[in-house]
């Protein structure tokens, strides 16, 4: 994957996340309260939105269940 690609990608993921809090009508200090574990805060969560914090698999999990929903990861071949 080149540099342009993993950009657009990181991007289209920091945006997707921010969509999924504002589908599941929370602010970023409530997506941090119900997250809870690991330090989350509102700073933090703004961090990640705006793609200037890097996300693991663990984010992951834990944003789509603060937001009420379940991750499901999937390959799509082109």
């Amino acid at each position: 994957m080149g540099l342009a690609c993993y950009l657009r990608a990181k991007n289209t993921m920091h945006e997707r996340l921010k969509q999924l809090r504002l589908s599941a009508n929370l602010s970023q200090a409530e997506l941090a309260e119900k997250i809870g574990k690991g330090g989350y805060n509102e700073k933090i969560i703004e961090a990640i939105e705006t793609g200037n914090r890097n996300i693991g698999l663990n984010i992951l999990e834990d944003w789509a269940k603060g937001c009420g929903y379940e991750l499901s990861i999937e390959f799509v071949k082109k």
